[in-house]
């Protein structure tokens, strides 16, 4: 069981998140990046994505794809290129990747984790993390009030399974331990929730294909304090069929 330096921020006390894995957050990125890549060209072919995503060729753009492909990253100033020819390409979110920095970056705080939560537009998700209204007589202006931890609102995004599910369950538990609640019973059910829907995500996210084996490292390592934490979701991830039927 990992051990945890506490804080104190402002006079309350607080718990010292996980350790930071740059190199974990790097793989996810770029696996993202390159599902994307392949989603919007529909092909993993580094001259014709070339000519599918630019319409045009040349060995600047061949080379940064066929860098991508190879397991690489983009520049931001491609990524900027490519959704400005593609505005509902979510490829800027991937390669920030706010899952995985929640997972890998161990000096986030609420106001980090909020805003990663924050990144996501209105979904069910976003509506288990701020009640958001429109109110004022004369000037509208929009109130964010935010949900409390509640088994309701667990089993709502657990039955989601999405994403963006994942992406505020992960967020709402590290904000849970940082104020020191998951000894009140709450972190357990977080826990089960994140191995129910990550379990769904690495299935169905091209996103995520070929970086299973990091999802999972960077999940254990971000549940490694909580006692029910242990081989199921690597055996999930290599394929055993009964992986998770003790808490499914």
């Amino acid at each position: 069981m990992a051990r945890h330096k506490p804080y104190v921020d402002s006079g309350v006390f607080y718990v010292e998140p996980t350790t930071s894995r740059p190199d974990l957050l790097m793989a996810l990125r770029h696996a993202a990046i390159r599902a994307e890549l392949v989603r919007l060209a529909g092909t993993s072919d580094a001259n014709e994505m070339e000519r599918r995503i630019f319409g045009v060729s040349t060995p600047q753009l061949k080379g940064t794809f066929r860098h991508v492909l190879r397991g690489g990253g983009l520049s931001p100033q491609v990524i900027d290129s490519v959704t400005s020819r593609y505005p509902k390409s979510p490829l800027a979110w991937w390669a920030d990747h706010p899952i995985g920095r929640i997972l890998c970056d161990g000096s986030l705080r609420q106001d980090g984790l909020l805003d990663a939560m924050g990144t996501l537009p209105r979904c069910l998700a976003r509506r288990s993390v701020w009640d958001e209204r429109w109110s004022g007589a004369f000037t509208m202006f929009k109130q964010q009030i935010e949900v409390p931890d509640s088994p309701e609102v667990i089993s709502v995004l657990r039955k989601k399974g999405s994403v963006s599910a994942l992406l505020v369950l992960l967020g709402r538990m590290r904000i849970c331990v940082l104020r020191g609640y998951e000894g009140l019973g709450i972190g357990r059910s977080y826990e089960e929730a994140i191995y129910a829907v990550a379990k769904r995500v690495v299935l169905r996210s091209a996103h995520f294909s070929g970086v299973r084996k990091e999802l999972y490292q960077a999940i254990d390592g971000f549940l490694e304090w909580f006692p029910y934490v242990d081989e199921r979701l690597y055996r999930m991830m290599i394929g055993c069929p009964n992986a998770w039927e003790v808490i499914d």
